[in-house]
């Protein structure tokens, strides 16, 4: 939901989807699937892309400093920072989701399968 243009896919598809309020959730929760995965695609491969790219970087940097080198890094950097941002979110939404099913109780036995994933 950090995304620009999210906001106005969720109004389209609420406007598009005929039927009542559950038949209007789920055609934004399809259209919300399909914009996910084009706009940020597979988060995971993509960290391990820039993280390949990154290190390659380095390589060269330990061989020659160029401007375009540099400011490469600096790019890449950047987007690797977007990218550990999208897989907290991510992390976020799913243990959120994994709080609703069990419906908020067993507060200690979520805390305890959360804090399994993250270490």
């Amino acid at each position: 939901m950090s995304h620009p243009n999210y906001a106005n896919l969720v109004s389209q598809a609420w406007n598009i989807t005929p039927g009542d309020a559950i038949c209007k959730l789920e055609g934004v929760k399809e259209k919300s699937i399909m914009f996910n995965w084009d706009v940020f695609g597979n988060i995971f491969k993509r960290k391990r892309q820039l993280e390949g790219r990154i290190k390659e970087v380095h390589r060269q940097l330990d061989m020659v400093i160029t401007s375009d080198l540099i400011q490469l890094e600096i790019n890449l950097q950047q987007d690797y920072k977007e990218v550990l941002a999208q897989k907290e979110m991510l992390w976020f939404q799913k243990s959120r989701e994994e709080w609703i099913k069990l419906g908020g109780t067993k507060f200690l036995a979520f805390l305890l399968m959360v804090i399994g994933v993250l270490t």
